[in-house]
Formats: C-alpha cells, structure tokens, sequence
C-alpha cells in the first residue's frame, strides 16, 4: 500500500480488521513522512545568520546612535555548560527529559513512542529514520489510552518491522 489513508488517522484499524496487516505495515512509511515534516519546519540554529555584521566591513566606525551593536548571542556570552552535547536521541530529546507526544486522535502518536521506547532501550537507529539515538538508556512510559493487549500487539508489530533482533 503507497498511501496512508485519511480514515486511518482519524478511525484506524484494530487488530481483527481486515486493513490492520496494511494499517501496521504503513507506520514506518508514515513515521519517516512526519519526521520529514518535523525536519522541514525546524529553525535555523542561529537566527542572526543573515545578518550581515558591519563590524566586519573594514571602514566600519562605531556610533551608538547609527549604528547600534548587533545583540550577542548567549553562547558567545557564557562558557558552555557540562552537557551540553549530551542528547537521548540527538536534536530531539536529552537524557532524563519527560517527553509528551501530543495530537488529535489516530495519527500516530502512539507509534511513534513505541519506537521512541524501543530505539532507546536497545541504544540503536534513527527515531523516525531521522534522529539517532546516543545511548541505551531505561525507559518509563505511561499510556492511559490503550489496554495492555493492544498496547503489545502494537509494540510486538513495531519491534519486527524494526528489525528488534528478538522478534525477526
């Protein structure tokens, strides 16, 4: 199946469905077109970047009042804290962070921290083939939406299509 259909998102398919081995199988395709979505809308790290500094301009001569200083971005201001590169998964979340995964229903949310959960206890791949997880790490999660059949049925289904070397 190419598409991801609509009524998936907002009614999907449970397990005993008929659509539920297409519904499964789609997750990782429809993950990655997120996480392309996630990628596309993130800002610039320097948001001064385009800015052309006048103070590299050799005839450049200081005056408060035409030309006032370009503000100075706090990494140049303060020593970089111990940590500061550690990350869980690298530019998504760092170590001991709560994450919360919110969306209307049926779009996936659940998916996506089933393998946020796998790919971090096992300390492997890329979350939504897009981040890259640092370092296996434990993991807490609390799901109050589904009941603990689907809850591993889901996983179960996510681990194989991972390639999880207890479920290929």
């Amino acid at each position: 199946m190419d598409t991801y259909p609509l009524s998936w998102s907002l009614n999907p398919p449970q397990p005993g469905d008929p659509e539920y081995a297409d519904y499964v199988s789609a997750q990782p395709r429809e993950m990655a077109r997120i996480a392309a979505l996630v990628a596309a809308a993130q800002a610039p790290s320097d948001p001064w970047a385009h800015v052309p500094d006048p103070r590299d301009d050799p005839a450049f001569e200081f005056d408060p009042v035409m030309s006032p200083p370009r503000p100075a971005h706090v990494a140049d201001l303060v020593e970089r804290p111990a940590g500061a590169d550690d990350w869980g998964a690298e530019r998504f979340y760092r170590p001991g962070s709560i994450v919360t995964i919110g969306a209307p229903p049926g779009v996936g949310k659940s998916w996506i921290r089933s393998e946020i959960a796998i790919r971090q206890v096992t300390g492997e791949g890329d979350i939504l083939g897009t981040y890259p997880v640092r370092q296996q790490a434990n993991v807490l999660v609390i799901d109050e939406d589904m009941g603990a059949l689907e809850e591993w049925l889901r996983e179960e289904a996510l681990a194989t299509a991972l390639g999880s070397p207890e479920h290929s």
